[in-house]
């Protein structure tokens, strides 16, 4: 729930000094001896100013927006997956303090199944493509249920066509206070018809979840819709990395990701030159987030020595579909960023 705002805030300025400096900087002659693209200029400020209204978030709600996999570990075991539904639910409490939606909703966002089969599953939890619009589409203003509440992100069929048919037809996104100004024709995936396409089978079929209104029963929907920069064919992907370091959580590959993409590491302060362990790194902007989009060739290029940590930021290599993907926190692409 936010304030109306009469004046201009410290993160709208900072906002508008950094995109001054990006496009200065994105203006002139790159080292490799080119000037960027159009498209991928119009990205990187869109990323810059989604990243804003993360921060904006933050400063509204206390805490940088989750996205934690349950499945998305590979140390700890079974302890570490119950250790993030449990953040899913230490984070929620702390954005909406008098909130009274139920746990299973909750964990369903971390991908825990509800055994009272009151919430569907959502397998695997929140993909990083999906947190974007969630946690800034906007929630109820109603502080004991931002998510059940009016104008929030789910909906009843008594709230859209009231056809007794719970499905996507019923979802009105223009009702939505949102933290960032979406382009909402560029949310996905849709049908031909600009609905939310949760029926066509493959990698970009939209997921839902469905559960009980804690307050009388009735049957609510959320989409969990992805966000494409303008004539892209690949989505925005979020990554928390304010919680955890590689050594402590690392997002496997999920699901339903469009690709093997995950949060960029580079080395501690205290590493040697050769990493060999996870010990041995750090999350690029550690302790805030990244948002990382494919570039302007739409494809992410092959992630696994990144995942691996062998190659890490800003020394790479990053070479081929890597070279060009773009983030929120540099004016650049890889290839420019890397010594």
């Amino acid at each position: 729930m936010r304030a109306d705002r009469q004046a201009i805030s410290l993160v709208e300025v900072i906002t508008i000094v950094a995109i001054i400096c990006i496009l200065s900087g994105l203006l002139l002659v790159s080292p490799h001896g080119h000037h960027p693209p159009r498209r991928q200029v119009e990205i990187t400020v869109e990323l810059h100013q989604i990243g804003a209204a993360i921060d904006d978030f933050r400063n509204a709600y206390g805490i940088y927006p989750p996205n934690l996999l349950a499945n998305a570990v590979d140390l700890g075991g079974d302890d570490r997956g119950v250790s993030l539904r449990t953040d899913m639910l230490s984070a929620f409490k702390t954005a909406f303090p008098r909130h009274q939606e139920t746990e299973a909703l909750i964990l369903a966002l971390a991908g825990a199944i509800d055994e009272s089969r009151t919430v569907m599953a959502l397998t695997d939890g929140m993909t990083s493509s999906e947190a974007v619009f969630f946690w800034l589409g906007g929630f109820s203003e109603d502080p004991q249920y931002p998510i059940s509440g009016a104008d929030g992100p789910s909906f009843s069929d008594a709230e859209g066509n009231g056809d007794g048919i719970l499905d996507a037809r019923d979802e009105d996104l223009q009702s939505r206070d949102l933290h960032y100004e979406f382009d909402l024709t560029r949310l996905g995936p849709r049908t031909d018809s600009g609905l939310f396409d949760d029926k066509h089978p493959g990698a970009a079929i939209g997921r839902y979840v469905e559960y009980d209104d804690p307050r009388d029963g009735t049957r609510r929907r959320i989409n969990f819709w992805r966000y494409y920069p303008r004539g892209s064919t690949v989505a925005i992907e979020y990554f928390d990395v304010s919680r955890y370091t590689p050594a402590e959580y690392y997002p496997a590959i999920h699901s339903a990701s469009m690709g093997n993409v995950g949060p960029l590491t580079q080395l501690s302060s205290e590493a040697s030159p050769q990493p060999h362990a996870r010990e041995d790194l750090v999350f690029v902007e550690q302790g805030k987030f990244q948002l990382l989009h494919a570039g302007f060739d739409d494809v992410w290029g092959d992630w696994s020595a990144i995942r691996a940590g062998t190659v890490v930021a800003p020394t790479g290599p990053f070479l081929g579909d890597l070279a060009d993907t773009l983030a929120n926190f540099m004016p650049g692409t890889l290839e420019d960023k890397q010594e």
